[in-house]
């Protein structure tokens, strides 16, 4: 999603909720906000399934050089449980889009890992695929603040 569509997608939830907001932060009322059930939706079911297919279809491919079908979904399980609930612990803890970024990558660059490999291990590339997604997603949570209104002045 682009930083403005975020923004003003934001700005419908509350147009005083900054972009980088928290579920642990929000209110009431914005929880009962129609708009903020379906970010939910996106963020948390749609994403870890687009993660998953991403992996299938990439370890579908890799297939033909001989990776065992359990690799394969071993590789999709590690990918969509990752999206999930990385997902929602940096949503509730740190910030939605920071969450549902690094969620996303890490999700898809360690699931196609595990799938390739065959095993999920506290190596190297594990590490530093963890450092990779959150530089990425960090750099999507530091994105200057739009303001949704504008002082006309005469």
């Amino acid at each position: 999603m682009r930083p403005s569509a975020w923004h003003r997608y934001v700005a419908q939830i509350d147009p005083d909720l900054p972009p980088d907001f928290a579920l642990a932060n929000l209110r009431r009322s914005q929880w009962r906000n129609p708009h903020l059930p379906r970010l939910l939706f996106l963020g948390f079911g749609l994403y870890p399934l687009w993660t998953g297919i991403v992996i299938g279809v990439v370890l579908g491919i890799a297939k033909l050089s001989g990776i065992p079908i359990v690799s394969i979904v071993l590789g999709i399980s590690y990918g969509i449980s990752l999206t999930l609930v990385g997902g929602m612990m940096g949503a509730i803890t740190i910030a939605v889009p920071f969450a549902l970024m690094a969620s996303v990558i890490s999700g898809i660059v360690l699931g196609i890992w595990v799938g390739i490999s065959g095993y999920f291990g506290g190596d190297i590339v594990t590490i530093s695929v963890g450092i990779f997604a959150l530089s990425l997603a960090g750099n999507i949570n530091s994105t200057p603040k739009i303001r949704a209104r504008y002082a006309l002045h005469s």
